[in-house]
């Protein structure tokens, strides 16, 4: 099973892995290019998350390469080897992703981050995921049992790096026999209860459900009812469309923010019960929901792929499917049959995911937005002292920074989707973040400080011309095509405009000349999208 995992993942396994890589270590150069100072506190926040986050990209990759379970249901062998076919070689590789991951950031960017300890819960974490992966009958009590194990033990994780429903204080370097034993304990459970679910599975039963369940089920289906439906006809296809869109994929991102929100303000009064300290509690609060938004457009980029998917094939809608099948669908290949003949045009339809992406930003933004505020309202209220964050001087661009990069991260990650090659332009993207990571560590060690300068110069500004004639050959193919008109050509670059003359009203003093480029750069991708989503869905939909 290791072989044919890694024969089968030879794509997926390197490619999830400088996925999961990508973001850590950009914002750790960036960090370091404002010579931040990497013992402060704050960083054993941001390894907590960007470890976590980083793992969910390494798994997502091996769940990938093994494949599902049921192929092999029919083999002569016991339920129990199947399991642990697909647990030991799956937690042996997420170990050895997470230490590499941690050993290279602490190599390149001179961090003291742990490995052992991080790659001994990998494993934990492995084992309690599969019975998640390995899901059948995807209905809310099923996940939601099955998502215990894994909440339990990423909540025994955080509390390694300090106290229990408190914020991370110091890092994990030292690994007790006690936390080796439970980590073991946890992965003997997990299995106990994965060989459980798949036997089940295996004969082909149903979960049952207490008749207390039934009731709280029915209950949430008569609240999404009322959220969801539509109780007048659609005016046209387009509105059926926008509707199934949002309904379907648009909702997950303001459902994300809104879940995290929740969970950290419900810690807030957890931690206030234990420790008696209001405004150590809150001002944790606030310091986490202003750090969550340097990672809202992360989860927005991982929206976009579900935003983009237009495989609709029966494994889809198949509620005995597991995830793990799901995953290995392929889902973002080619445009299924059926959405490929719907009664509206490429442009309409590039309409319709343009507008759920914007509501999709919309409310997410605004959910996260609305507790940052909410967090330092009452930290003024109280006279709690507010985050150091509030007040650098760069903190201007931090609100609509946040905005345009969640919006550029969810459509230009559904454009990439919607062109039914995702793994081609997966396979450039991954090369490029490849490059840039390389880059930091060999202009360090072999060039001088006014090299490095000119050289982070001129890439940025290559970068910079390569996007602005792409953009520029992007929309002239799009009018050409009848796909977007003038008068939105016209809407788009005069926005262009108005966000470049902001950004350099609102720019700190002292900013390096290498960070103009990446600004236009940046408002460049803003635009993009509104050529690129017309042209993506009419390169998939007529072959």
């Amino acid at each position: 099973m290791l072989w044919e995992m890694i024969r089968r993942g030879r794509w997926q396994i390197p490619g999830w892995f400088l996925f999961g890589n990508a973001f850590p270590f950009l914002l750790y150069a960036a960090f370091r290019h404002f010579q931040a100072d990497f013992a402060d506190p704050s960083f054993v926040i941001l390894h907590v998350i960007l470890l976590q986050l980083s793992m969910l990209m390494f798994g997502l990759g091996i769940v990938a390469a093994q494949g599902s379970l049921s192929r092999l249901f029919l083999l002569p062998v016991s339920t129990a080897r199947i399991v642990v076919w697909h647990l030991l070689p799956g937690g042996l590789l997420l170990s050895l992703e997470v230490a590499a991951s941690l050993s290279m950031q602490n190599a390149w960017f001179g961090l003291r981050q742990p490995v052992f300890g991080p790659a001994l819960f990998a494993a934990s974490a492995w084992a309690s995921a599969q019975m998640l992966v390995g899901l059948s009958h995807r209905v809310l009590r099923s996940i939601l049992l099955a998502s215990i194990p894994l909440v339990l033990s990423f909540c025994w994780f955080a509390a390694r790096y300090g106290q229990w429903f408190q914020q991370p204080s110091y890092y994990w370097y030292e690994v007790t026999i006690v936390e080796m034993c439970t980590a073991m304990l946890s992965c003997a459970i997990c299995c106990f209860l994965t060989v459980k679910a798949v036997a089940r599975d295996r004969c082909g039963e149903r979960l049952q459900a207490l008749p207390l369940w039934k009731s709280v089920e029915h209950s949430l289906e008569r609240i999404a009812d009322r959220l969801f439906r539509s109780n007048s006809e659609f005016r046209s296809a387009t509105d059926a469309q926008l509707w199934f869109e949002w309904r379907s994929k648009g909702i997950a991102l303001p459902t994300i923010v809104a879940f995290v929100a929740f969970m950290n303000a419900v810690v807030v009064p957890i931690r206030l019960l234990i420790t008696g300290n209001w405004a150590e509690s809150l001002q944790d609060f606030e310091e986490f929901a202003i750090g969550a938004g340097l990672l809202l457009p992360l989860v927005a980029s991982l929206a976009g792929l579900l935003l983009g998917t237009t495989y609709s094939g029966p494994q889809s809608r198949d509620h005995a499917a597991t995830i793990r099948d799901l995953n290995t669908q392929e889902p973002f290949d080619q445009m299924s049959s059926f959405l490929a003949s719907r009664p509206i045009t490429s442009a309409q339809y590039a309409a319709v995911i343009l507008q759920t992406a914007a509501r999709a930003v919309g409310w997410g933004w605004t959910l996260w937005a609305l507790a940052t505020f909410t967090g330092g309202f009452l930290s003024l209220l109280t006279n709690v002292p507010l985050p150091g964050m509030v007040f650098s001087a760069g903190s201007g661009w931090y609100l609509p920074g946040t905005l345009l990069a969640a919006w550029i991260g969810i459509t230009c990650v559904a454009s990439a989707v919607l062109t039914g090659r995702f793994t081609r332009f997966s396979m450039a993207f991954v090369s490029t973040i490849f490059v840039s990571i390389v880059f930091n560590p060999v202009t360090d060690q072999w060039a001088s400080q006014q090299l490095k300068q000119i050289l982070l110069l001129g890439l940025s500004g290559l970068i910079c011309l390569l996007i602005l004639i792409g953009t520029s050959l992007a929309f002239a193919s799009a009018v050409r095509r009848a796909l977007l008109s003038s008068r939105a050509v016209r809407r788009c670059v005069g926005f262009w405009f108005v966000l470049n003359c902001v950004a350099l009203l609102l720019q700190p003093p002292g900013l390096p000349s290498s960070v103009l480029p990446c600004i236009l750069s940046f408002t460049t991708l803003v635009i993009l999208p509104f050529a690129t989503t017309p042209l993506a869905i009419a390169w998939n939909r007529h072959r």
